[in-house]
């Protein structure tokens, strides 16, 4: 009865949620919710700056914000940081964000035990995206910092594979799309065949200049289309964000971001922005603002925004099936790739 119940509550929550992708309403979050991170990665800037759990939201206030998010639910509620599984009450915050919400974790990996992921799986974690950019030790621990990250990685993949409760809960390697990786991204995928799981793919960002440019130098969207076509199963970025990757390389970037509108930002106090680059310029807290302020602040910050700087995987599935006539294109691979693995 149980499973059935679950089955049932996915389904109910999926609709609403495709009548958010169709209508263009806001339907995913990407949170923030630590800043802390062990690792030393070279395409991120959290680790570079002292950070204290002092200065993250409490569970009680993670409570409270959950309360303003939820006129908008079901949204897709994708769980990052820094590291978020430094967090000892992600369980919890699990917990109170999946009743309303799909709840997902972007993780480094090291932290993983199967404890932890069973914890997390009971309390009602969706997906598990566990960074993985080389097929092999030296360059992903090189680019995270960290030696042994690349093993850590892909034992936790082999935890999370094993203690999810079903295969709708799917379990990605995610890999960044970097100058030098593209050989990787197809062993990455015959490496996540073998291994049960799949492949997610975002193309790196340079942080509008912050970071150094560490893009392909030369078209990619071909062959990554052809390897979606020869493996359909292991690699599931959707076509139409692939589609786009020339244009993005070749310009740094795509124009007309949908950040404001079909995906917004929230960071580890609780601030609400467009994105991740503009943590700067919050338009509102979750704690101290109500839903239809900052839902109003950041459609008017969206009309205002130019930006077209990055087309990373949070912003490529918000821009691809956004709006009826995206969805409609999109519609078929949209539902391949949440099929579960």
């Amino acid at each position: 009865m149980t499973r059935l119940t679950d089955d049932l509550s996915f389904l109910a929550k999926g609709s609403r949620l495709l009548g958010n992708v169709v209508s263009g309403r806001p339907f995913l979050v990407n949170w923030q919710i630590t800043y802390r991170c062990d690792f030393a990665c070279s395409s991120c800037l959290f680790w570079k700056e002292p950070h204290s759990a002092a200065d993250e939201l409490t569970l009680e206030q993670v409570r409270l914000a959950s309360e303003k998010l939820k006129p908008l639910a079901p949204l897709a509620i994708s769980m990052s940081g820094g590291e978020p599984l430094l967090r000892e009450d992600l369980p919890q915050i699990a917990r109170l964000l999946s009743k309303d919400h799909f709840f997902s974790i972007i993780t480094n990996g090291w932290h993983v035990t199967a404890e932890r992921a069973a914890r997390l799986y009971e309390a009602g974690l969706g997906d598990v995206h566990v960074s993985v950019d080389y097929a092999s030790a030296a360059p992903h621990d090189g680019q995270r910092g960290r030696p042994g990250a690349f093993e850590r990685a892909l034992r936790a993949l082999e935890i999370f594979r094993d203690a999810r409760p079903s295969r709708r809960h799917r379990v990605h390697a995610l890999a960044l799309l970097l100058e030098d990786n593209l050989d990787d991204i197809e062993r990455l995928v015959l490496l996540a065949e073998e291994m049960g799981i799949s492949v997610e793919l975002s193309l790196y960002s340079d942080r509008r200049g912050r970071l150094p440019r560490r893009t392909p130098r030369r078209p990619v969207a071909e062959f990554l289309r052809q390897l979606k076509a020869h493996h359909p199963s292991s690699f599931v970025p959707m076509a139409g964000y692939l589609d786009a990757f020339d244009q993005a390389v070749a310009n740094h970037g795509v124009p007309s971001c949908g950040a404001g509108r079909t995906f917004f930002n929230v960071d580890e106090k609780g601030n609400v922005g467009l994105c991740i680059n503009e943590l700067e310029r919050p338009v509102g807290n979750l704690l101290t603002d109500s839903t239809a302020t900052l839902v109003a602040a950041l459609q008017q910050r969206h009309h205002d925004n130019p930006c077209g700087a990055c087309w990373t995987s949070c912003r490529g599935l918000g821009d691809v099936i956004s709006g009826p006539a995206g969805f409609a294109r999109s519609a078929a691979d949209f539902f391949r790739a949440v099929r579960p693995r």
